[in-house]
Formats: structure tokens, sequence, C-alpha cells
């Protein structure tokens, strides 16, 4: 709420969402899309991939602190049917990639 006060044009959350309920999350969650439709920027860092499936526009994917993919979603998905994939992925699908190097 402190953060917000003062009407920032980007946000930089880190991992938000850990130990919040399922309600509350969800009740965040919608905030945060409002605040992007409203033209705010939102960084989110997270391992809940399941709840930012919904709104990431950018997927930046780090490991061991180094970053190894910048890239739209949509992007990252069209990569990822081009593996064969058949269904489009979660976000924790491309962070699979990921893992095994795949996104490199």
């Amino acid at each position: 709420a402190f953060a917000l006060s003062c009407h920032p044009e980007f946000l930089i959350l880190d991992e938000p969402l850990a130990g919040l309920d399922p309600v509350f999350r969800n009740e965040f969650l919608h905030l945060l899309l409002d605040l992007v439709s409203q033209g705010m920027g939102v960084l989110l860092a997270t391992h809940i991939t399941e709840d930012v499936d919904q709104m990431a526009d950018f997927i930046l994917i780090m490991e061991k602190g180094r970053l190894i993919r910048c890239d739209t979603k949509e992007n990252l998905n069209d990569y990822y049917a081009s593996l064969g994939k058949k269904n489009p992925p979660h976000i924790r699908d491309l962070l699979g990639l990921a893992q095994k190097g795949d996104l490199l």
C-alpha cells in the first residue's frame, strides 16, 4: 500500500505472493492486473508460476543469478510448439525447458 501511495510508473515486487492464502493471492493478482491495465509496469519475481500465467507479457528466466532468456510469452510459446509440444505451456513448462538447456 505504501509503494502505491506515490503512484509509481513501475513496481518491482520480489515474491509478493509468498505466504498469502489463495483468496487474498487471487485478489492481489487482480489488483496487479488493474494497475497494469492503467499503464503501470510490474516486474514480478516469483516461484508461484501458475499465478502469473494469466498476466505475464514478458518472461525473464534466470538460473543461478544469470539471465538465460528474455522474451515475450507468445514467442516462448511458439518456440515450445516448434519443439513438437502439443499443448500451450504454462510458465512452469518453459522453466523446465530452461533447466534442460533448450531455451538457451
